[in-house]
């Protein structure tokens, strides 16, 4: 329908597999109940009309590729279990202006957040390790907060984060890898 489609799982489905929506041209929306504990690898990738989604607080890890290009989604919310996000997990969410990450969260994989729409970031404290370019591209990323616990901040994290202003780094920081904040022309405040 021009409307699209609204999908509501089952109450007894306990994970969503590899591939399961991959690239479903009506899906709007979807419904995923508690239980489900985790989003595998590509679940809803090129889902292009995917505007909005709420994952439950039973799961814990969203798999690689798993939201990569859905360029209609607007809208996340995230269970406050996440501890793990796969390489590319929102990799091109060009519409996804804003995401709160959970405390509880350990890690995110490389190119997690590469390519949105994201304005500003704040890093839960809870984060130990972040994948090599887990933010490059945010042409329209202006600010960015540190856990005062992170040691390494990794290569080209944030290059090419052309409107990235201000930055305040980690407490603890003892390693600024390679290309970390190259191209970044209107940082002005670290």
């Amino acid at each position: 329908s021009s409307e699209g489609t609204v999908y509501t799982l089952p109450a007894n489905v306990s994970r969503i597999e590899e591939y399961a929506f991959y690239g479903d041209g009506e899906l709007r929306e979807i419904r995923i109940p508690e239980g489900v504990t985790e989003i595998g690898d590509y679940a809803f990738a090129n889902c292009w009309y995917l505007t909005e989604i709420t994952i439950p607080e039973s799961v814990t890890k969203i798999g690689a590729h798993a939201f990569d290009s859905c360029v209609s989604l607007k809208t996340v919310q995230l269970s406050d279990n996440i501890t793990e996000m796969g390489e590319s997990a929102f990799y091109r969410c060009l519409s996804l202006t804003e995401i709160t990450l959970q405390e509880g969260l350990r890690t995110i994989g490389c190119h997690v957040f590469e390519s949105t729409g994201l304005t500003a970031l704040k890093l839960p404290e809870s984060l130990e390790e972040v994948g090599h370019g887990a933010f490059l591209s945010n042409e329209k990323l202006q600010e960015v907060t540190f856990p005062k616990n992170l040691r390494v901040i990794p290569i080209d994290m944030f290059y090419g984060c052309s409107e990235l202003e201000k930055v305040v780094l980690p407490e603890k920081l003892e390693r600024l890898e390679a290309s970390a904040f190259a191209f970044c022309e209107a940082l002005t405040e670290i």
